[in-house]
């Protein structure tokens, strides 16, 4: 076994493609918050607008949701009560300014066309409200119970983004495994 040393990478800000966001509250404000889970077993959630690892396109973008989940009449899921709607996000961007943004929803008790009504607002927000100024190449909806992987759907744009690493492109989609750090 040859030793090789260890190279840090070049890039230490933004370098993220990918992150999963937790839908919760934010205890200091109470406002619904798109960001990271600060305490185990709880929906409370911190912001992540000073976090340099995540690219200021992926936190453009959680932001513009959080806007667009604070405007909306329904509630984040709760973790300890079983209560509540808006799950998660996973925002994926490729060095090629491609963003993906997958919602996961918890149906509760909602119809098929209640939860068609939510999928379309958000479709809307994002392609010709507020927030097209985040230019999403793709939306996904995540239907899901907790624990539970659910069902996705592509609700606007390409099933794929792309990213190159070394001189080779690969199309990821909303369920691919790739690094994190391209």
């Amino acid at each position: 076994v040859e030793n090789k040393q260890i190279l840090a990478s070049p890039v230490t800000n933004g370098y993220r493609n990918k992150c999963d966001f937790v839908i919760g509250i934010n205890p200091e404000t109470k406002l619904t918050t798109v960001g990271f889970l600060i305490e185990q077993s709880t929906s409370f959630v911190g912001p992540v607008g000073h976090l340099s690892h995540i690219s200021e396109g992926m936190k453009y973008v959680a932001l513009e949701l959080e806007k667009y989940c604070q405007a909306s009449e329904i509630s984040p899921f709760d973790l300890s009560s079983g209560e509540g709607y808006w799950m998660g996000a996973t925002i994926r961007q490729s060095k090629y300014g491609e963003i993906m943004l997958n919602v996961a929803f918890h149906p509760q008790d909602l119809s098929k066309l209640q939860i068609k009504s939510v999928k379309d607002k958000l479709r809307a927000y994002f392609t010709s409200g507020p927030g097209v100024v985040c230019r999403i190449s793709s939306l996904f909806f995540t239907t899901r119970k907790q624990w539970e992987s659910g069902e996705t759907e592509n609700i606007y744009g390409t099933m794929n983004i792309t990213e190159e690493v070394c001189g080779k492109r690969f199309q990821i989609s909303s369920r691919t495994f790739f690094n994190v750090n391209t």
